[in-house]
């Protein structure tokens, strides 16, 4: 198996070294469970049956009124930010991680059996740094550069 994810990473190193290599996948579908979301907050009492039913009847609505590319969209944006909070979580365990998006989706599809429901959005390998194989960072774009203060 992970010779098949090795081959669909376009044979890259870190894929066939790695500890591990997570498939992150964004569910196209996932506002359809909107219910499970929200269940909390109407059982806290936040919400009223009617406010829980409203928001549910909403979220649905704007997802297939905006449709599949919108759909594909969040679906990436969320995997993403689960990515991002497996990523922080590795490293306070004392693991490394590498995002990647350099892979064949079509055939990690079809090596994993993958739903079309799901998009395939990122690879990320997991490891220990071999501390002395280390090099010297590159350039690091600073913050002040992509971020503004108002």
């Amino acid at each position: 198996m992970k010779l098949g994810v090795k081959k669909a990473a376009y044979n890259q190193y870190k894929v066939g070294t790695a500890s591990a290599v997570i498939i992150v996948l964004g569910d196209k579908k996932a506002y359809q469970d909107a219910g499970k979301i929200y269940e909390g907050l109407l059982a806290l009492g936040i919400l009223s049956k009617q406010e829980y039913d409203q928001e549910i009847q909403d979220v649905v609505s704007l997802y297939e009124q905006r449709r599949e590319v919108f759909q594909r969209d969040e679906a990436i944006r969320n995997a993403s930010l689960s990515a991002m909070l497996f990523m922080l979580a590795a490293k306070s365990k004392g693991w490394d991680t590498c995002p990647m998006i350099g892979f064949d989706p079509e055939q990690l599809r079809q090596l994993l059996s993958i739903s079309d429901q799901y998009e395939p959005v990122l690879m990320i390998t997991l490891g220990k740094e071999k501390e002395q194989s280390r090099k010297p960072r590159g350039y690091r774009k600073p913050v002040d550069e992509f971020v503004t203060y108002v």
